[in-house]
């Protein structure tokens, strides 16, 4: 044990002698690590601001049936094009981010009053490549739903306010530096 002790010592006194690990470890990757790992968010975040501005094709299926969010969609932003034969496989294969399907009854509900269902096509196994899409899709229908919503109310005479019956307001007490923004 004494001789391994020893071994480690020489070692350990040899590595500190040699200037160039010294220069590397205590200058050189304090410097690098946080400058790559900067340098790597900044080309994410530049990504998903791109992906978040630029026009996002909307395969549709069923677009006919619901030409007024169709419109609306396009209003935001949004490109409706034909859906693939297969939107499942092709999710799956990668070739579309998120398909939309409009339900069959989607004309009748509407007219009826009643909620009109519409589907969102994608894979939640790729957060990363395709939750961007995914998400930006289902604000906008989140959008579209409570605007319509809100439009039924007023032309029933009721104020939109009663469907939210509760007003959340948020007070945040964290001073401007040790506030984390989420």
């Amino acid at each position: 044990m004494n001789a391994l002790w020893t071994v480690f010592r020489k070692e350990l006194l040899d590595a500190f002698r040699d200037r160039r690990m010294l220069l590397m470890a205590f200058v050189i990757m304090p410097l690098a690590v946080p400058g790559l790992l900067a340098g790597m968010s900044a080309v994410g975040v530049r990504k998903q601001i791109q992906k978040l501005e630029s026009t996002l094709e909307l395969p549709v299926i069923g677009a006919e049936r619901a030409p007024n969010l169709m419109a609306w969609l396009g209003s935001h932003n949004l490109r409706v094009i034909a859906a693939p034969e297969d939107p499942d496989g092709a999710v799956q294969r990668q070739e579309r981010e998120v398909i939309l399907r409009v339900a069959a009854d989607y004309a009748a509900r509407w007219r009826a009053g009643q909620p009109a269902r519409v589907e969102l096509i994608y894979d939640s196994s790729r957060p990363v490549q395709t939750g961007t899409s995914v998400a930006r899709v289902r604000n906008l229908l989140e959008a579209y739903s409570g605007q319509v919503g809100t439009l039924r109310l007023i032309a029933r005479g009721v104020h939109p306010a009663v469907a939210g019956p509760l007003q959340l307001v948020a007070r945040d007490v964290a001073t401007p530096e040790s506030r984390f923004d989420f």
